[in-house]
């Protein structure tokens, strides 16, 4: 038995996988601290989405010299609520937010900011 090669047992094949799948497995083997940090560019044209700033109304506000119970009371919200919204905790309802900057006797789009100025 001494120098006698051991056959292998013939296996099938793996049958090729395709190049989605190939790239999901890659992924989801990627360590979790590669992650990026960075979104790409937007090619030029793309709208930038837009979203209510909560800073800016507490500076609209405050220039207005309005107090967060006159916002409210003219709003027809609570004063949590408006402490919500200037804090970045909740957002508007578009009618809601349309009230605030008719009270405030600005347009609107005085309380939008783009999504990566809104976080800032």
């Amino acid at each position: 038995m001494h120098g006698v090669a051991k056959e292998r047992p013939v296996t099938a094949a793996r049958p090729p996988r395709d190049a989605n799948a190939e790239q999901d497995e890659q992924a989801r083997l990627r360590p979790a601290w590669r992650v990026r940090l960075r979104d790409p560019p937007r090619p030029l044209g793309v709208p930038v989405s837009r979203t209510f700033s909560g800073p800016r109304l507490r500076h609209q506000r405050r220039l207005a010299g309005l107090s967060v119970h006159d916002v409210a009371a003219r709003v027809g919200r609570s004063c949590w609520s408006i402490y919500a919204y200037e804090r970045g905790q909740a957002v508007p309802p578009i009618p809601v937010a349309d009230a605030i900057a008719d009270t405030l006797g600005l347009p609107l789009d005085r309380f939008l900011a783009d999504d990566r100025q809104a976080v800032a």
